[in-house]
């Protein structure tokens, strides 16, 4: 039962969920509000007023093949969107989701563990950045240079709105 209940706070508590239905309806209504700007229907085919297409369109790109550059590294190539995938679902172990209890010492919640949800959140970008790089294209390596140049610009505000209220909390964790 105890399984059965963390099972539905990590599906249902964080909405998950909602937000696959939410951005599905979403892009539906984006696709639609577009077509109407422009005189056009939008989405039709798929369900009721096309409100499957997000879907179909998410089943299509899942079934697409994976083209991999002919001078790229391929492991390196092929590894790194596993990578940023990883290190994001690493970081969100760290948000307090449900209650426990504070005074305990769990092994979700440490002394520091802002410091590390700052770094896992900034390893994507630089994700980003080596896979443009390891492609060996002009264009790819044009768009991973923009994307380590934008690291910069947001990275440093976004540590200090979240380090701030840590700050002036005297506390370094994400609990407290």
């Amino acid at each position: 039962m105890a399984t059965l209940k963390t099972l539905v706070y990590l599906i249902l508590y964080p909405g998950l969920l909602f937000i696959f239905f939410y951005s599905t309806f979403a892009e539906w209504y984006d696709r639609k509000l577009y077509a109407r700007f422009q005189n056009r229907m939008g989405p039709t085919h798929t369900g009721r007023a096309g409100v499957l297409q997000p879907i179909a369109d998410f089943i299509k790109l899942m079934s697409k093949e994976d083209i991999v550059p002919e001078r790229a590294d391929r492991g390196l190539f092929r590894a790194l969107p596993a990578f940023g995938l990883a290190i994001v679902s690493v970081g969100m172990l760290l948000l307090p989701l449900w209650n426990y209890n504070l005074a305990s010492s769990s092994p979700i919640s440490f002394s520091g563990d802002i410091v590390v949800l700052l770094y896992l959140l900034s390893l994507p970008t630089f994700i980003f950045f080596l896979a443009g790089w390891s492609s060996t294209n002009l264009f790819s390596t044009v768009g991973a240079t923009r994307v380590l140049t934008m690291l910069f610009g947001y990275e440093v505000p976004l540590f200090l709105t979240v380090l701030t209220p840590a700050i002036l909390a005297n506390s370094w964790r994400l609990a407290e």
